[in-house]
């Protein structure tokens, strides 16, 4: 399984990223100087002069995927009931922040029906974000330098977990959407465009994938600079990866959570 539109599209993605990253800021600044009718400024959950936020996740993760050679095939599939992470934005007072996050889980996995000894992966990005306010909606859009580990085995003949590692460049998109009564919904989407990858064995990979993911919560109190929220989320990903003799592998990932946010603004 080759992928030879890679290259190009990711040059594509990459420069349209960094055009969102400079002109999003714009867009609120329009608005700023566009009238405006009463009641449709910016909620207060969602508003431009929040400063940073902070978020703690903990999450159950269902894992499937298939490692491929040619003539074979193994599937594997298997959860973790203890995957935690951290997110967290720094804007200061202005569009432009940087964004950061990172996140650890216990993979349990079973090789057709048989149970394995639990691996464990690690994943955290860092780079800048931008962002703008359309309406009361607040858009926010990153381009992150990324780590990631993932599931893999040496050999179809050899039914153990390695690991195997991705560098990449992460696009991002974020939506805040406010809510009646102090509700609020977000919604997400990512893309890592792999600069570098290996498989557990050394061997280099051509990898691809996606994010998306969705989240619903309610604020719970409110000062005048802090306020925290509590959210249920979930996230669906799929990555894809292939070595020059011909194997190939894939997973769909499915993760399960409560995460628990504070926010902070200038008083």
């Amino acid at each position: 399984m080759t992928f030879p539109f890679r290259v190009p599209l990711r040059k594509a993605l990459a420069v349209s990223a960094l055009t969102a990253l400079v002109t999003l800021p714009s867009m609120s600044w329009a608005q700023d100087e566009a009238p405006t009718l009463e009641g449709t400024q910016p909620d207060s959950l969602t508003d431009i002069e929040e400063m940073g936020t902070f978020r703690l996740r903990y999450s159950t993760v269902l894992r499937s995927g298939h490692f491929s050679d040619p003539g074979s095939r193994l599937n594997y599939s298997g959860r973790t009931g203890d995957d935690f992470g951290i997110y967290g934005t720094a804007f200061g007072l202005g569009s432009f922040g940087v964004v950061f996050e990172a996140a650890r889980e216990i993979f349990f996995p079973s090789i057709e029906g048989d149970d394995l000894r639990s691996i464990t992966l690690l994943r955290g990005k860092l780079g800048l974000a931008a962002r703008a306010m359309i309406g009361p909606v607040r858009i926010e859009t990153t381009v992150a330098y990324g780590v990631s580990q993932l599931p893999s085995v040496p050999e179809t003949l050899e039914p153990r977990f390695l690991l195997a590692v991705r560098r990449s460049i992460h696009l991002g998109g974020r939506a805040v959407v406010p809510l009646p009564h102090k509700l609020l919904a977000e919604a997400r989407v990512e893309l890592p465009l792999a600069l570098w990858a290996i498989d557990g064995r050394g061997r280099r990979l051509e990898t691809s994938g996606w994010l998306a993911g969705a989240m619903f919560g309610r604020q719970l109190w409110e000062t005048p600079r802090y306020r925290t929220q509590l959210f249920v989320e979930w996230q669906l990903a799929r990555d894809l990866a292939d070595t020059a003799t011909g194997r190939s592998q894939a997973q769909t990932v499915n993760r399960f959570g409560l995460t628990a946010g504070i926010s902070w603004k200038d008083t």
